[in-house]
């Protein structure tokens, strides 16, 4: 098929289309019917579908021609088979194609007005024949009916009859259909929701809809089925317009807004400000019905929409109200939620200690509540502020803490940003095993569900894992992929942090003006957005980079070009940083960084003669640990204070 596709579309106007592509479209349009195949690629060139005047045509809207095309000729054949039959037979094929593309003959039956057993001898009848439909097994519905199941040999075939039947006629088959089969499966109506939901809606009944539609959304949004869930509750939502205003109708678009805010903050859909609409309708809603606890979830699901843009001004009087709020509820797990989302606000604003507050003291949750989703973010920001304050081994303890209760969840969203997380902890503190089988995972589970957001964060730490291993193209390469993926999403909150990642793969790659002209962009997205706490770790990895450069002129004998401007004192440019760092992570109380910033300065302060200086500002700092000894970061500062002691 693809060779006689290319033949076909050897001309210019075409070599946009991809004969490949085209092919498998066709093939897929077809279901492989080598006669369907050719009578539909002829159709499409005969009509210039795939060669419009006015521009050349992309894949996708040459795969949108396929996907809808009818030739005429197989219409005239399939409509020719069709008015030879009797009209009874007429009457259940029409049916059946309203039921879709399978159906059970009991359905069918209600539908048609006939008799099961004379429904039976019909449909096996053409079966026999493979005329139209083929047998497809059996169907046992909930209140004991037995019927044989029926597929259309081709889906042109039911397309083609369901098309023909009037409007009006079909609005009122796909009435009885739902009618019916809403009556046979009673109770557990639930489980077929989307099909009742296309017939009550394809009937008009939109209230009949509505109930439907909300529980297929539900349906497939707990299979973390993000396309199919946004479908449901985009389709349910335009319907609330067309159903009488009531406290139910109230309650199920509340709902759909949910469940439509949430499923696009899945699939890292940040840049969308129908999510920041979808939370703020949730809202009103949900005060309109007095429901605090429904108001609680729309403000913490706003309040995360705008901590991943780091909108830190929109953050702060959310934030508020939802604390406010929270003290009136004796829910836990909104609690647990709500000191998340203020201990990270004022963590991203560089008070560690005073973020510390809200993770000291861990939530009562009881045992069914201990599985609450909530809890990963709460374990995963307190072990990242752990290890900012200077507790590495409790960090990784909650760190672990936190994936076991994620994989015990086994959400893949939550469970992806869980992974992520540990991830870059176990990196910053340099355990490279545990941070690259956290970070293998995280790309597995992302890359399967789609969630472009924690993908990106797990490919930067695997190629900063590969960087450390020698392999700079490699880990380049993946860094900028990562980097790239997460700021497709619209996020911004950990653009610096990639952009931090990349400049230091790019230095070890001996690219340094490249790793500068990163950290430039990281710190100003940092001081754009006021995320303070990236400072220290950009101060820190800026001087590390001008020394570099700084030794590299040195050898070469060439003169500074810009020596004496930062510092009349004739420190240098990367002293300078170092001291920039050094004060940052201080007045943040981030420990970690204040040894590191502690551990470069004296490094250079040693090289310049100021021995003493340098064993008194990195001791100070080393002697308020008290665990984590076996750190990278640690060991290393006890031998230089060694060093600087003889």
């Amino acid at each position: 098929m693809t060779i006689y596709v290319e033949q076909r579309l050897a001309r210019p106007a075409s070599q946009r289309v991809s004969p490949r592509t085209i092919a498998h479209a066709v093939y897929e349009r077809t279901e492989g019917n080598p006669l369907f195949m050719v009578t539909v690629m002829d159709h499409l060139l005969a009509q210039e579908e795939l060669v419009p005047a006015e521009e050349r045509l992309t894949d996708t809207a040459a795969l949108e021609k396929v996907a809808g095309a009818v030739p005429e000729t197989l219409r005239s054949f399939i409509e020719e088979q069709f008015q030879r039959l009797s009209p009874e037979q007429q009457q259940l094929l029409e049916v059946a194609s309203v039921s879709g593309a399978k159906f059970s003959v009991a359905a069918v039956a209600a539908g048609a007005d006939m008799g099961l057993a004379d429904a039976e001898e019909t449909c096996a009848r053409f079966a026999r024949g493979r005329q139209f439909i083929g047998a497809d097994g059996v169907v046992a519905w909930p209140d004991g009916t037995v019927s044989t199941q029926y597929a259309f040999v081709h889906a042109l075939y039911q397309e083609i009859l369901y098309d023909r039947i009037p409007a009006g006629k079909r609005a009122q088959l796909h009435f009885r259909l739902g009618e019916q089969t809403e009556l046979r499966y009673g109770k557990r109506a639930r489980e077929i929701a989307a099909e009742l939901a296309v017939h009550f809606e394809r009937a008009q009944d939109y209230a009949r809809a509505l109930p439907y539609i909300c529980s297929a959304a539900e349906t497939s949004y707990c299979r973390v089925a993000c396309q199919e869930t946004l479908r449901h509750a985009t389709k349910g939502l335009a319907w609330i317009a067309k159903v009488p205003a009531s406290a139910e109708t109230e309650k199920r678009e509340l709902l759909l807004q949910m469940l439509f805010a949430h499923t696009l903050t899945t699939l890292g859909g940040y840049h969308s400000l129908a999510i920041k609409t979808a939370y703020q309708r949730g809202g009103v809603l949900s005060q309109q019905q007095g429901d605090t606890t429904s108001l609680l979830w729309t403000l913490i699901g706003l309040h995360s929409f705008h901590t991943m843009r780091a909108d830190l001004a929109e953050m702060r009087p959310i934030g508020e109200e939802i604390l406010r709020l929270a003290h009136t509820t004796a829910d836990p797990t909104i609690l647990l939620a709500a000191r998340t989302l203020l201990g990270a606000t004022v963590y991203c604003h560089g008070d560690v200690a005073g973020a510390w507050k809200h993770f000291e003291h861990e939530v009562a949750l009881s045992d069914t509540q201990k599985r609450f989703e909530a809890r990963v973010p709460f374990l995963c920001v307190r072990a990242q502020i752990l290890a900012a304050l200077g507790y590495a081994d409790q960090a990784s303890r909650e760190m672990h803490r936190a994936i076991a209760v994620a994989h015990e969840i086994a959400l893949p969203f939550t469970f992806a940003y869980g992974l992520t997380e540990a991830a870059t902890l176990h990196l910053d503190l340099f355990a490279l095993h545990d941070a690259h089988e956290y970070a293998e995972k995280a790309v597995r589970l992302s890359t399967d569900y789609g969630l472009s957001l924690w993908l990106g964060i797990g490919l930067a730490v695997r190629g900063s894992l590969l960087v450390m291993q020698g392999q700079h193209a490699e880990g380049i390469r993946q860094i900028s992929d990562g980097l790239g993926r997460y700021q497709a999403t619209g996020a911004t909150l950990q653009r610096p942090y990639l952009l931090w990642s990349l400049a230091a793969a790019l230095w070890r790659g001996n690219q340094p003006e490249e790793a500068l002209r990163s950290l430039d962009e990281a710190f100003s997205i940092a001081w754009d957005k006021g995320l303070r706490f990236y400072e220290p770790r950009l101060w820190l990895l800026k001087g590390e980079i001008l020394l570099g450069k700084e030794g590299r002129r040195q050898k070469a004998k060439v003169p500074h070009p810009k020596s004496h401007i930062l510092n009349p004192t004739s420190q240098t440019d990367a002293e300078v940083c170092f001291l920039h760092a050094l004060e940052s992570a201080h007045q943040q109380q981030a420990k970690m960084m204040e040894l590191r910033a502690a551990t470069s300065l004296a490094r250079l302060w040693r090289r310049h003669g100021r021995a003493t200086e340098a064993h008194r500002v990195l001791s100070t700092v080393y002697n308020e640990f008290t665990e984590g000894f076996a750190t990278k970061d640690l060991q290393e500062a006890k031998a230089l204070i060694a060093e600087l002691s003889q």
